[in-house]
């Protein structure tokens, strides 16, 4: 019938327990399908290749090889930035002018600004940047001018040796956003950026700077500490800016110290930012412990007199 069979269709499976030698109970099941169940058997591994491992010696080998390739690349880099940087360029002591020189102006950005300042008789065009958030109108004084609850109505970067106006890419904007009416500046110190390079005394460049005032040793008097100083404060006369906040970055640092020290009046504030200042004389070099003097007594040891 149907209905039957469907029903042992349907019908679960039988469960027998039977007794094992052993004693313990085991069951089988058995289907009413007459269907066994599936023995399954051992699963098969997927085979791989055996691979042999490089020998020790191998991977030392290519070990050695990559630290010889890397350290000869880096010796001729090194030897080839001595040359260009130092080499070649007083290889010869009197060059001549170089042909083909791209103006300043070409190279300056947008928002690039150029002045001409003069420092002892020698006209240098300097390259700076400005920043500025204008403040709501009314905060000027009588002169028009702008100025923070201190006094300062600028803030003038000074860049390290081998820098630019560039270091401060990113702060200047931000000083400005964060004190509104406040002009941030930052220039080119010679001679590094796009500032003018005077030339050494005796020789003129031709470019309309004059001729350089000489120093003591030999090179123009901008390119001193006393020069660079100067120039800092001809810059602040030429841009309009009576007292300022003076930020020094390392070699920029004693600069703008010096500046501060020419000039008080005109610095209401001085920021050193890992500055390159050392004051005093380096200290003495400590006798050996056991070395007398002239008198035949033996030195103390020790750091120094009091005081």
């Amino acid at each position: 019938m149907r209905v039957a069979s469907s029903v042992a269709a349907h019908r679960p499976p039988r469960t027998s327990v039977r007794a094992s030698s052993s004693g313990r109970a085991t069951s089988s099941t058995s289907s009413t399908s007459g269907c066994r169940p599936r023995s399954v058997g051992p699963t098969r591994r997927a085979s791989h290749r055996h691979r042999t491992a490089p020998p020790r010696a191998a991977k030392d080998d290519l070990l050695a090889d990559l630290v010889s390739a890397l350290a000869t690349q880096a010796r001729d880099k090194i030897q080839k930035d001595f040359n260009e940087l130092v080499v070649e360029p007083f290889a010869d002591p009197d060059p001549g002018p170089l042909p083909d020189l791209v103006p300043p102006s070409q190279l300056a950005d947008p928002d690039s600004k150029f002045v001409a300042v003069d420092v002892r008789g020698t006209r240098i065009v300097v390259h700076y940047k400005e920043h500025v958030v204008r403040d709501e109108p009314g905060d000027e004084d009588a002169d028009g001018k702008r100025s923070t609850d201190d006094g300062v109505d600028a803030l003038v970067c000074l860049h390290g040796a081998n820098g630019s106006e560039f270091s401060f890419r990113r702060l200047l904007p931000r000083v400005a956003a964060a004190a509104p009416g406040t002009r941030c500046i930052a220039f080119d110190r010679p001679p590094y950026g796009l500032s003018t390079r005077p030339d050494p005394p005796g020789r003129s460049s031709g470019d309309g700077s004059g001729d350089a005032s000489s120093s003591s040793s030999g090179v123009d008097f901008a390119y001193t500490a006393a020069g660079q100083a100067e120039l800092t404060l001809a810059l602040m006369d030429a841009l309009g800016v009576r007292t300022a906040a003076l930020l020094g970055h390392s070699a920029g640092a004693p600069v703008a110290l010096d500046a501060a020290l020419i000039a008080p009046e005109r610095v209401g504030s001085y920021i050193a930012v890992a500055p390159a200042v050392f004051l005093g004389d380096p200290p003495k070099k400590r006798d050996p412990p056991g070395e007398k003097d002239d008198d035949g007594d033996a030195k103390k040891g020790g750091g120094g007199g009091g005081g």
